[in-house]
């Protein structure tokens, strides 16, 4: 496709793309930020990625560390 202004395009697809991977039991697994990252950047993240998931119709979530016990979500 052509554009006029493709870093405008690049910067507009790239806010808006999740990226994630399912396994065997259609969970979906995808990071949601870093350890690094201040409290109000998690929190923007974590909403956007719960909006994405009722596309998905999925109705709970766990957020979870690498390692460490997962907090359910209930994102109806």
């Amino acid at each position: 496709t052509v554009v006029e202004d493709p870093t405008a395009v690049i910067e507009d697809l790239s806010e808006k793309i999740v990226r994630y991977r399912t396994d065997a039991g259609r969970n979906i697994h995808l990071p949601v930020g870093k350890v690094s990252w201040d409290a109000e950047k998690l929190e923007e993240n974590i909403n956007f990625v719960l909006k994405s998931l009722i596309r998905f119709k999925k109705e709970s979530a766990t957020l979870s560390p690498t390692m460490g016990p997962g907090v359910h979500l209930d994102i109806k």
